[in-house]
C-alpha cells in the first residue's frame, strides 16, 4: 500500500524506541505493521506482510457443529494444545487396522511419524469421499487418484492411477491391481470412517434414507429441494450426469505395463449421493461469501479461495473472527432439520476466538 512516506521516513520509524513513541501518540498500528513489512522486504527479497489461512476439513467440522455432535466444538478449535486435524485422526486409527498394516507391509526406512505424515497426505482424499457418503471401494479408487468428484467435461480419456508413496511396498496379487488395491484396502477405509466421524456417518446414512423415501427403487419419484439460509433453492433432477467417470477409463499397472479399460455410462439415476456433499458445500460458500462481506464492511483487503482466505498479516486474528461469525449464523439455521434429522445435540454457538482457520 501507499503509505505516503519515503525511504528515510519509514527507517527513522524503526530506530530506537520511535515505534513505541509513535504508538503512544496515537500512531496507526496497521501503517506500521505495512511500513516494517515494507522495509523487511526491502533487505531480503521476501515479505510476511500477507498471510493464508485455510478451515481445517471444513466438510467434516461443518457437519458435526451443524448437527450439534458433543464433540464438535473440540474437534474444531484448532487452538488447543492437543488438536490433531481430522485428516491426522483418521489416519492414527487406520494405522490401528491389523489387516491394513498387514497390507501395507511396514515403514520401510521411515520412522511410524515420518510414515503416518507421509499417509496422512497421501490417504486425504479416502476420507473426503468418505464424507461425501462414497464407500470404500470409491475411496480406494480415490487414494490411487481417480478423479470421481471432477465436474470438468474434459476429464482425459486416460487417468494413470498410481500408488502412492505410503502404498508402495504393497503388492497386488493379479495384474489387475487396481481391484487388488480395492480389494485390501476397502474395508479398512470405511470401517476407519465409520469409527472416527460417526456423526457424519449416522447423517449420511440418513440422508440416503430420505432421499430413498421420496425417489424410491426405481428413482420414480420426485427428488426433495432443498434450501440455504440466504433464500437459495436447489431442486435436484431424477436423472444426472455421471460426474466419476465422462469417458473409459485406461488404468495402467505399473508392474506389467498392461491396461484395463473400465467403460461407464454417460447418464445414470440420481441416487441422492449428492445430497451431502451439495449442501455442506453450500454452506461452505455462505460462510465463506458473509465472512468476506464483513471483512469488505471493515475495509480489510481479502482474497477468497474456497474455504480459505488471505488478508494482509495484521488481520489475521480478525478474519477468523469474522469466519466464526458467518459459522455460527449459517449453522443455528439447524440446516439438516429440512431432511428430517434430528440433531445430536443442541446447535454450539462458538467462541469469536474459536481458530477455525489455520495457517
Amino acid at each position: 500500500a501507499d503509505t505516503g512516506l519515503g525511504d528515510y521516513d519509514m527507517e527513522q520509524m524503526f530506530h530506537g524506541k520511535n515505534p513505541l513513541d509513535y504508538l503512544k501518540n496515537g500512531g496507526d498500528f496497521g501503517l506500521l505493521c505495512e511500513v516494517k513489512h515494507f522495509l523487511d522486504a526491502k533487505r531480503t527479497g521476501r515479505t510476511r506482510a500477507f498471510g493464508y489461512v485455510d478451515a481445517c476439513a471444513s466438510g467434516i467440522t461443518l457437519k458435526e457443529l451443524s448437527t450439534g455432535w458433543p464433540k464438535a466444538v473440540h474437534n474444531a478449535d484448532s487452538r488447543r494444545k492437543d488438536w490433531v486435524h481430522p485428516y491426522m485422526r483418521f489416519t492414527k486409527r487406520l494405522w490401528t487396522d491389523v489387516s491394513f498394516k498387514a497390507a501395507v507391509r511396514g515403514t520401510g526406512d521411515m520412522s511410524t511419524d515420518e510414515y503416518l505424515k507421509v499417509l496422512r497426505q497421501d490417504i486425504k482424499p479416502a476420507p473426503v469421499a468418505g464424507g461425501y457418503m462414497a464407500g470404500g471401494a470409491t475411496m480406494c479408487r480415490n487414494v490411487l487418484g481417480n478423479p470421481v468428484d471432477s465436474e470438468d467435461p474434459f476429464t482425459p480419456d486416460e487417468v494413470a492411477l498410481a500408488l502412492p508413496t505410503a502404498f508402495e511396498r504393497w503388492q497386488p496379487r493379479t495384474d489387475d491391481w487396481v481391484n487388488d488395491f480395492v480389494a485390501d484396502f476397502k474395508k479398512p477405509l470405511a470401517k476407519t470412517m465409520v469409527a472416527e466421524f460417526p456423526a457424519d456417518t449416522k447423517l449420511n446414512a440418513h440422508l440416503r434414507a430420505f432421499w430413498h423415501r421420496h425417489v424410491g427403487k426405481e428413482c420414480r419419484g420426485t427428488p426433495p429441494s432443498w434450501r440455504m439460509p440466504d433464500g437459495f433453492v436447489h431442486h435436484p433432477t431424477r436423472i444426472r450426469r455421471n460426474r466419476d467417470v465422462h469417458n473409459g477409463l485406461h488404468y495402467r499397472c505399473p508392474i506389467t505395463d498392461t491396461r484395463t479399460t473400465v467403460q461407464r455410462k454417460v447418464l445414470e439415476p440420481n441416487m441422492g449421493l449428492e445430497l451431502s456433499p451439495n449442501v455442506t458445500h453450500a454452506m461452505d460458500a455462505l460462510i465463506m461469501r458473509i465472512c468476506v462481506l464483513l471483512m469488505k464492511q471493515e475495509g480489510i483487503p481479502v482474497i477468497a479461495i474456497h474455504d480459505s482466505v488471505g488478508v494482509p498479516i495484521m488481520f489475521l486474528r480478525r478474519a477468523n473472527q469474522l469466519y466464526v461469525e458467518a459459522t455460527n449464523w449459517v449453522i443455528s439455521h439447524r440446516i439438516w432439520e429440512q431432511f428430517g434429522f434430528k440433531s445430536f445435540g443442541d446447535i454450539p454457538k462458538l467462541d469469536p476466538d474459536t481458530r477455525l482457520l489455520a495457517r
